[in-house]
């Protein structure tokens, strides 16, 4: 069931992927008048996690550890896509991330599968006139988190989806002509969903024609997230970090 669903959002992501593309050329046409500038960016995701989950089972709050290192990676990874919008204008700039994530990772006894969804709204203000690329952001990560794990025993199935405010720094600027760091630093939940989250980007882009660009960077995203009331079936604990490498090209309209 949670598989089927995770199967939709990935659907309902490539479909989204589809009509942004084929919508850029009206777009681009429509803001003649405008001085708003939009990009998007469809790419691929790497993922390692390394983490603690607890759950209710009958027989008392289980600790399960998930230790997907990068050397397991091509066997662990079934799926891991992004896509990321930008609309600026002037120093403001509106942001949307989507992350959707499918591991398969074998612990024996058990088999574990785990599906990530991690969505950001957010916007940035260029507010150092010093530094013009150098962004103030905040926003809400929205997190949806879905663990199958079958054993000998009967299978557990345990999951939760919190959102977390966070307020950060980002940092696009010039390397040369072509290239562009891509730094990116945050820190939320502050309470709110997590306890305590923060994440940390670096790479580049590369622009390789007028309006295309290649990217790739470094992310590690780690949070300190819990629920309900230990021995209940409302408890569900999430502590560790994933981290990988994200690549893939954009296009500016």
């Amino acid at each position: 069931m949670k598989m089927n669903k995770a199967l939709s959002s990935l659907y309902n992501y490539l479909l989204a992927l589809i009509l942004l593309m084929s919508a850029s050329g009206q777009i681009q046409a429509a803001q003649t008048d405008s001085n708003w500038q939009y990009f998007f960016g469809g790419y691929l995701t790497t993922t390692a996690i390394d983490a603690e989950t607890t759950s209710y089972t009958p027989i008392g709050d289980q600790v399960i550890e998930i230790d997907a290192s990068f050397s397991d990676l091509l066997d662990n990874l079934d799926y891991g896509l992004s896509g990321i919008f930008i609309a600026r204008k002037d120093s403001l700039s509106i942001n949307l991330d989507l992350v959707f994530i499918g591991l398969t990772i074998d612990q024996p006894p058990a088999t574990i599968e785990v599906t990530l969804r991690e969505h950001e709204f957010y916007a940035g203000y260029a507010m150092f006139k010093q530094i013009p690329e150098l962004e103030v952001i905040g926003g809400v990560r929205y997190i949806d988190q879905d663990i199958k794990v079958t054993t000998p025993q009967p299978q557990l199935v345990i999951g939760d989806s919190w959102v977390d405010p966070f307020i950060g720094l980002r940092y696009l600027g010039p390397i040369n002509d072509s290239w562009n760091w891509l730094l990116r630093g945050d820190i939320g939940g502050f309470g709110v969903g997590s306890d305590f989250a923060w994440r940390i980007d670096a790479g580049a882009t590369y622009r390789f024609a007028k309006q295309w660009e290649a990217a790739i960077w470094y992310k590690i995203l780690d949070m300190d997230y819990e629920t309900g009331t230990a021995g209940t079936p409302s408890i569900y604990k999430w502590d560790g970090s994933e981290s990988g490498v994200t690549f893939g090209i954009g296009y500016y309209f």
